[in-house]
């Protein structure tokens, strides 16, 4: 019996999709939370990622994959990242993202800390319909 690699199938599927130049939310496996999050955010003028690692950095691949041009920056609290360029787009201290970017839309990535970083942007004065908490378990799209 053949051995079934599900890291190995995702990884296949991945360099189709890019080499195919396939919209991954038209794909059956998107999920319909994942093709209701793309529309959103498509919907946007302004896209602010907040959280620069590995699940803002999926993010941004995921919003070029379906051709979502309209990212600002990556906002990010860890002061290490502040000030880096990740993939050409820079990272921003919350403070300068929400002076630069105060009508943007924000994605907030980060899996664990959801609700400190959604008082963080209340506080700052982001509006709550223009905050957005991109949960990548609910998208079919799991980061890696």
């Amino acid at each position: 019996m053949a051995k079934f690699d599900v890291e190995e199938v995702m990884a296949e599927l991945r360099e189709r999709i890019i080499k195919e130049q396939m919209r991954p939310g038209n794909l059956q496996y998107a999920t319909y939370y994942y093709r209701r999050m793309i529309q959103r955010l498509s919907e946007k003028k302004e896209l602010v990622i907040f959280g620069a690692g590995k699940y803002g950095q999926g993010v941004l691949d995921v919003l070029r994959l379906e051709r979502i041009g309209t990212i600002a920056c990556f906002c990010d609290n860890n002061d290490k990242m502040i000030g880096t360029c990740i993939q050409g787009v820079e990272v921003l201290s919350l403070h300068e993202a929400t002076k630069r970017y105060a009508d943007a839309c924000y994605i907030v990535t980060p899996i664990d800390y959801e609700n400190e970083i959604l008082q963080q942007l209340l506080c700052a004065g982001i509006k709550s319909e223009n905050i957005v908490i991109y949960n990548t378990r609910n998208t079919g799209m799991v980061i890696g």
